[in-house]
């Protein structure tokens, strides 16, 4: 597959060719997420031909860590052992492998910012993907959460990306009802989807898992992966809205659109990624 600098020389033929590498080379994913979304985030790995690993016990984060094509680290539901299996995943990791961080609830209490800053201070991220809310905080806004997924005052999301992609040297992403990716110097913008998504718990932990299976699958290319896995997200919700009735069916509507979308499918979605600046 070929390679591009940055976010520059996006296709559609860049998303089907990584979806179709994904599928043939079945990475293996490890993921240290929260227990509310492990099972959606790994039927949606399955869902794209990826193999899950879920693990929480430090006695075998580092080993899983260090056989894995890539590595999930979600701050969902964080205990004493879940963080110290994610340090030890991290420590055991290696280099040259997605390692994605998924902020979730930064700012929602002293103990989760504390732990969230630690990880990124002590550790290098390929991708930091998380909501609108926890992106613009971890930018350095100022304001407090409400609960995970709202945040009292905001910067625009793609200034928030930009700045905290220029901190941090990581690929940050920040989902909404618009998606924004950015490197430090370009951010994009993707549209579509489905109103039913913030009505699914683990819709966005879905996304960080497609994130770091798709860029494994691209030979470890964060950008492509990033940008594949909103594409995809964003087309199998938009399919299985057609078929919902609600937010249940349309969650077992959506794994089932992601196991049917085929890499030509991802040929006709050119036109929703933009340049936001």
């Amino acid at each position: 597959m070929d390679r591009r600098e940055g976010l520059k020389g996006f296709s559609a033929q860049l998303w089907a060719d990584t979806l179709r590498e994904t599928r043939r080379k079945r990475p293996l994913v490890y993921s240290i997420t929260n227990f509310v979304a492990a099972s959606f985030q790994a039927n949606a790995a399955l869902a794209v031909g990826a193999r899950p690993v879920m693990s929480r016990n430090p006695s075998e984060s580092r080993e899983i860590a260090a056989g894995a094509d890539a590595l999930v680290i979600n701050t969902g539901t964080p205990t004493e052992e879940s963080v110290e299996a994610i340090r030890g995943a991290l420590s055991g990791a290696g280099e040259g492998k997605c390692i994605l961080l998924d902020p979730v609830g930064y700012g929602a209490s002293s103990y989760r910012k504390s732990l969230i800053d630690s990880l990124i201070s002590e550790f290098t991220f390929s991708h930091i993907k998380g909501n609108v809310s926890e992106i613009t905080l971890l930018a350095g806004e100022k304001g407090a959460m409400t609960g995970v997924d709202a945040v009292l005052t905001a910067s625009p999301p793609a200034a928030a990306v930009r700045r905290l992609s220029l901190r941090t040297g990581s690929l940050v992403c920040a989902t909404g009802e618009t998606d924004y990716l950015g490197d430090g110097k370009s951010v994009l913008a993707f549209s579509g989807g489905s109103p039913y998504m913030p009505l699914v718990t683990g819709s966005g932990c879905v996304l960080g898992t497609l994130m770091a299976v798709l860029s494994a699958g691209a030979g470890n290319d964060p950008a492509a992966g990033a940008s594949c896995a909103i594409v995809l997200l964003r087309l199998a919700a938009e399919i299985a809205d057609r078929k919902a009735s609600g937010p249940g069916s349309f969650r077992s509507e959506l794994l089932d659109a992601l196991f049917r979308v085929s890499p030509e499918d991802l040929l006709e979605e050119q036109n929703r990624m933009t340049v936001k600046e």
